[in-house]
């Protein structure tokens, strides 16, 4: 009985080792032909069936083998075009590409060397990942500029240089609190920032016109364009509003209608210290109108006058709204109790007469 148990063992083990069919049927041929019939009589189907079982097991393991290489190559260019992928599924974020950097690099070379400037720009140095920099953020997938950050760094520089606009995925753009030595906006760049939905160009000093080009960008959730100011003579700032340094904004009569005709997204408008002055009264409509959503309505010091329009009552979402230091007169408006959403109601220093609605002390907000 073993010498049966070794017979059959022994071309089992063989055949493993065997790497074709070929060779597997030799040496069946060479076990049988060794053994007499009646010994091997039960051993035959034995064998004949393992080796059978091991082909088989042999083709599965080359079609999976075929079939994951092939898959590999079958991929869309979209999987590994943007990104690599490990085995876990993790992306691994794209280096910023090479016009992205250089653009970046000729904004940097626009502001005055300063201490202020040199702390700011460490670490936007030649030669390194542009979307590691401080105050820059990119897609994973692309590589390309998404966020820039320059706000309240104490920067100083004659002009915002056109490099800006090569960055035209931008989403969020904040210069706020640098000093552009009372130069214009470029007429023409913004309209090619074509994504961007935060825009903060406040207290830059800067002067003439606001750009057509920002009128444009339909995507725009947050815009401030506002100037910070300090209140010397109360009097004279409350009833001559409109008599600015030279360094603020200028927009001229139907202007408020052109630059929000198109952003019917805008939940935030700050323009403090812009003169709206020769916008009568149409700023009232034309906010309504251009921008249902709105949630955030600062215009201080803008020179408006007139009554309050009770068009403003249409925005059900606004829960902010600051109209102090204008020349605005007329009844106290009593649709102010009637927004659902109001926190923040800021009207000193006007020109408003009759009686504040009681109703307006007893309004709770929704939110």
């Amino acid at each position: 009985m073993i010498t049966e148990a070794i017979l059959i063992n022994k071309p089992l083990a063989m055949c493993k080792e065997l790497p074709t069919s070929k060779a597997a049927a030799a040496l069946l041929h060479r076990v049988l032909s060794t053994q007499s019939p009646k010994r091997f009589r039960y051993q035959q189907p034995v064998i004949v069936t393992m080796a059978s079982h091991w082909l088989r097991e042999a083709v599965l393991h080359l079609l999976q083998t075929i079939l994951l290489t092939a898959l590999v190559f079958l991929l869309p260019p979209s999987s590994s075009a943007g990104e690599f992928t490990t085995s876990n599924h993790t992306a691994v974020p794209v280096a910023c590409l090479p016009d992205q950097a250089s653009a970046l690099l000729r904004l940097k070379g626009s502001f005055t060397t300063s201490s202020s400037s040199i702390s700011a720009f460490r670490s936007w140095k030649v030669g390194t990942d542009c979307c590691r920099w401080v105050g820059v953020q990119c897609g994973d997938s692309d590589g390309r500029v998404t966020s820039l950050d320059l706000g309240e760094r104490g920067l100083e520089s004659g002009g915002l240089d056109p490099a800006l606009f090569r960055l035209s995925s931008l989403k969020h753009l904040n210069l706020a609190y640098n000093d552009f030595n009372g130069s214009q906006l470029p007429s023409s760049g913004f309209e090619r920032l074509v994504r961007l939905t935060h825009l903060n160009l406040s207290t830059c000093s800067f002067c003439g016109p606001v750009p057509r080009g920002i009128g444009s960008l339909t995507n725009l959730v947050t815009l401030d364009l506002s100037t910070s100011y300090e209140v010397v003579d109360l009097l004279w700032d409350c009833y001559y509003p409109s008599l600015h340094s030279s360094t603020d904004y200028v927009l001229d009569e139907q202007n408020l209608e052109n630059l929000i005709h198109n952003l019917s997204s805008l939940r935030e408008l700050h323009l403090g210290v812009v003169d709206l002055s020769n916008n009568g009264v149409q700023w009232c409509s034309a906010l309504a109108t251009r921008c249902p959503e709105l949630q955030v309505l600062s215009l201080p010091y803008c020179g408006l006058s007139g009554p309050i329009c009770s068009s403003l009552s249409s925005l059900h979402s606004i829960s902010v709204i600051n109209l102090e230091y204008n020349s605005l007169s007329g009844p106290f408006p009593d649709f102010f109790p009637t927004l659902p959403n109001l926190t923040v109601l800021q009207l000193r220093y006007n020109k408003l007469q009759g009686w504040i609605p009681p109703a307006i002390f007893q309004h709770t907000s929704d939110a």
